[in-house]
């Protein structure tokens, strides 16, 4: 039987540790060591974690969350590695699904599953399919997300696969771009629903932080990839769209939620889409944000001349 090591970076994350919590530990058909990597927390969340039997708890200070992951790698003992946000979960039968497809194929080093994206009530929002990434598009299209990747124990350290902590918030990006690139590295997609994404209101990839990133680590990009920039983005969406992205069927889903913690809730989606509708006005406030604030910063440096 393979072994699982899901490590979950951690600080301040109120009710929706135990959810995460819970959606590992009723994983059926495989073993799994849940690592906690707590940076320091002070709203009562460590009182949940000490009464829970089973958990590999570590509290630090760390530099950031993908210090806090890296350092869980670091220390899993699994032969399959992972990481999961407090506010995401796994969805029953995947870890058992994603094993099954490591063991079919030994030379497997990277598996991309499928997202749920929903709300603080656990309401559906979106569904986020991943695509196997090409290197042309490697710059413009990241759109897996990271509660959906699992990755060979073995191949972290033979590739290379901890997070850039130089990137606080978008360092996921630089790492499937790292993958992209790694000769001799196997990546392949479980056509799957492997996880959830609970939009809290308070996602880091949100803030106006992660737009700076975003701006910065674009501006690392190749001068070629910078020119073609709007023409790989539309070339990545007509991809997404002929490999079926976009298109999902009546669907259900089940989910730990704020309202009932003890057992998951069936959650039954008759129109279901890909699009995630409100990302797009969130989106939109972090830019703005960010956008004052800059404009404030160099409105300063000109009053105090």
């Amino acid at each position: 039987m393979m072994t699982f090591s899901i490590v979950t970076p951690h600080l301040n994350s109120g009710p929706w540790l135990p959810l995460c919590i819970e959606s590992v530990a009723d994983q059926q058909g495989v073993e799994v060591e849940h690592l906690i990597h707590d940076g320091g927390s002070s709203d009562g969340s460590l009182d949940e974690l000490a009464a829970r039997p089973g958990l590999r708890v570590t509290i630090a200070k760390d530099g950031g969350m993908y210090d806090a992951i890296n350092r869980g790698l670091r220390a899993a003992t699994g032969s399959l590695v992972a990481h999961l946000n407090a506010d995401e979960q796994y969805l029953p039968g995947a870890l058992a699904a994603v094993a099954a497809e490591f063991q079919k194929d030994p030379k497997l080093d990277v598996l991309l599953g499928y997202t749920v994206v929903v709300d603080a009530a656990g309401e559906f929002l979106c569904c986020r399919k991943s695509l196997k990434p090409l290197r042309l598009t490697r710059f413009t299209d990241n759109s897996t997300f990271t509660n959906a990747i699992f990755m060979r124990r073995s191949a972290v350290d033979r590739y290379g696969l901890y997070f850039d902590t130089t990137l606080r918030i978008i360092s996921d990006a630089e790492w499937m771009l790292r993958c992209v690139t790694r000769p001799g590295l196997k990546m392949a997609v479980l056509r799957r629903y492997t996880s959830a994404f609970t939009e809290t209101g308070a996602n880091l990839d949100l803030t106006p932080g992660a737009f700076e990133e975003s701006i910065e680590f674009t501006r690392r990009n190749p001068r070629w990839a910078k020119r073609l920039r709007p023409a790989l983005k539309v070339f990545a969406r007509l991809r997404r769209l002929a490999l079926g992205g976009y298109r999902q069927r009546p669907f259900g889903y089940e989910i730990f939620t704020l309202a009932d913690r003890s057992r998951r809730t069936r959650i039954e989606v008759l129109k279901p889409t890909c699009i995630w509708w409100t990302r797009a006005p969130r989106a939109a406030g972090s830019r703005y944000r960010w956008l004052k604030t800059m404009l404030g910063k160099v409105s300063g440096k000109r009053t105090s001349r």
